[in-house]
């Protein structure tokens, strides 16, 4: 059997078990003290991304992980430069966010309701998705109209989206140390 392979392995795996305790850590911190949470929310997920981005690179040198380099290479720099954004200019990119979420909502929510026009004789219960567009586009008015709550969803949209990617995380380091 080849140890340095083995070796390598465990150690990915840590790092996938550390980063997953992380994601809960911060997505539980968020839930806590939303209040207080915003700027250092962003800064810390800028470390993050920061911190993610290193190791993709690092994972370039070492070919640990089946991506072509190139796209693991695109992925690192646009990883560390998001994480320096949000470590500079944390409420900038904030705003930022929800001027792109809330014309994605809007974009999408349309796109659902043409969407459910066109199946409405193909499929059933196409209302759903009807009901869903509706849904999308009053959140992107919303988003648009009340500017001060803004901060407040994206503290609980990242809260809940580290929780869920912090417990996928974990689950899979953890499912990979019993092989």
């Amino acid at each position: 059997m080849n140890h340095a392979a083995d070796d390598t392995r465990n150690r990915n795996r840590w790092l996938m078990l550390l980063y997953g305790l992380l994601g809960l850590a911060f997505g539980a911190a968020v839930l806590l003290w939303p209040d207080n949470t915003v700027v250092a929310l962003l800064m810390a997920f800028g470390a993050l991304a920061v911190i993610d981005g290193i190791y993709a690179i690092g994972c370039v040198f070492r070919k640990v992980v089946a991506l072509p380099n190139a796209l693991l290479l695109a992925y690192a720099v646009l990883s560390i430069a998001l994480g320096v954004v949000a470590l500079l200019q944390p409420l900038w990119l904030a705003m930022s966010l929800f001027w792109l979420v809330a014309g994605w909502l809007i974009v999408a929510g349309i796109a659902r309701l043409v969407l459910a026009a066109l199946l409405r004789r193909l499929v059933e219960g196409h209302w759903w998705l009807a009901i869903s567009g509706v849904c999308m586009i009053a959140l992107g008015v919303f988003f648009l109209t009340y500017p001060e709550l803004r901060l407040q969803a994206i503290t609980l949209w990242l809260a809940v989206a580290a929780l869920i990617y912090g417990g996928i995380q974990t689950a899979f380091a953890l499912r990979r140390f019993r092989r």
